[in-house]
């Protein structure tokens, strides 16, 4: 084949990108592999990766939107999306599987957005948001054009109650509650905030995308932990990551609505068009199938009885973690977090968290600070087999800060 031009991208052998691609992939300092780094892959072991790459293989190329021509994948979602709403109290399950939390966020308001303009009228919606909610749902609100009206947190971190009954209003719309909030690991006082918006015939959302597929098994384990589904009468939605804690492919979320009339105005229709009328009821259109697949496939290799293996395990590191932290001079932990996420910081001014966080750098640990003075720790399963170096290099880093 000639052209006039040279290829401005030659075509280079496979065996040669993947070398390149394993000696880029060396350099990212987050060694999840290791169990060294938080918060941003959540592993179950090798056999569940092993899953994921298979059932991921097998789906490479289905595309979730299209679900008359690939039936195998609306029959995956309507699985996954039963089993969660068994684990979450939910009278049917009424949802989708969507690409993650962000995705739940923007599909949810817009549905709540719509329900209450077309049913109550509302010109100027509002939301109410703590100043621990997960910023997309700030950013779906500047998006979808509703107005965020914050609220503080109490001493224990948690949304405050007599805030939010002082800011609804005719305007407000929806109430966003956390299973934990992100910043502190700790769970909202969600009976209340239920209550409060019942009576006020708001919509209350549950952000359980990290405890979602904890929570549940933490109860049947017979950890003390606040409910936080369908069984609160004042829950209206919630929605849970399943590449979080369900363990699932990167890309997959679980939204589940308790009334159909809401779930129905999260669609988007355009009859305008010369193929005929063109629907969508989430906001992605193609959708990987892959993901949901492999999610699909993860639920059903693990089971409850995985789920509650993984858990406990997760559980017992995460309380030698937290009495290790406990144990060292100079710290404490914030709230009091009932899951895997948490936060600690120095007790008093004379230990330094910023030089803490470098010299935990330095000896290989990706760990994350807000202000440099608060750093988050979010745990999984692998985390247990490095519990004990952790705390020692901890030990030493907050020497080293106090020094």
């Amino acid at each position: 084949m000639e052209t006039r031009n040279p290829p401005r991208w030659p075509g280079r052998p496979w065996d040669e990108l993947r070398a390149a691609m394993a000696a880029a992939r060396r350099d990212d300092p987050a060694k999840w592999e290791d169990a060294r780094s938080f918060g941003m892959v959540y592993p179950g072991g090798p056999e569940v990766e092993r899953v994921i790459r298979e059932a991921q293989a097998m789906f490479f190329a289905e595309n979730g939107r299209h679900t008359q021509a690939f039936p195998s994948l609306r029959r995956f979602e309507a699985d996954i999306l039963a089993k969660t709403a068994d684990l979450f109290a939910a009278p049917a399950p009424i949802g989708n599987v969507l690409s993650g939390g962000t995705e739940a966020a923007i599909v949810m308001m817009k549905a709540v957005r719509d329900q209450a303009r077309t049913e109550r009228g509302v010109e100027r919606p509002q939301v109410i948001l703590a100043t621990t909610a997960y910023p997309v749902y700030a950013m779906a609100a500047h998006y979808l054009g509703v107005d965020v009206v914050p609220i503080g947190v109490d001493a224990d971190y948690r949304a405050d109650l007599r805030a939010l009954e002082d800011v609804i209003t005719a305007q407000t719309i929806l109430v966003v509650g956390s299973a934990p909030g992100w910043p502190y690991g700790v769970i909202d006082p969600l009976a209340g905030m239920g209550e409060i918006a019942r009576a006020a015939g708001v919509h209350l959302h549950v952000d359980a995308c990290v405890g979602g597929y904890q929570i549940p098994f933490l109860h049947r384990l017979g950890y003390a932990v606040e409910d936080f589904d369908f069984s609160l009468p004042g829950v209206a939605s919630i929605a849970a990551d399943l590449h979080k804690f369900g363990y699932g492919a990167q890309g997959s979320a679980v939204l589940l609505y308790r009334d159909a009339a809401t779930h129905r105005h999260q669609g988007f229709v355009h009859s305008a068009w010369p193929m005929g009328a063109w629907s969508n009821g989430a906001l992605l259109t193609s959708r990987p199938g892959s993901a949901l697949a492999a999610s699909w496939a993860v639920m059903n290799f693990l089971g409850e009885d995985g789920y509650l293996r993984l858990t406990d395990r997760l559980m017992k590191a995460t309380r030698r973690l937290l009495d290790g932290i406990g144990a060292i001079p100079g710290l404490r932990i914030l709230g009091a977090p009932r899951t895997s996420v948490f936060a600690f910081t120095a007790s008093d001014d004379a230990l330094d968290m910023d030089r803490v966080g470098n010299a935990m750098r330095q000896r290989g640990w990706f760990i994350r600070q807000r202000d440099n003075q608060l750093v988050h720790i979010v745990l999984t399963p692998p985390h247990e087999r490095v519990v004990d170096e952790l705390l020692a290099d901890l030990r030493q880093a907050v020497r080293a800060g106090a020094s």
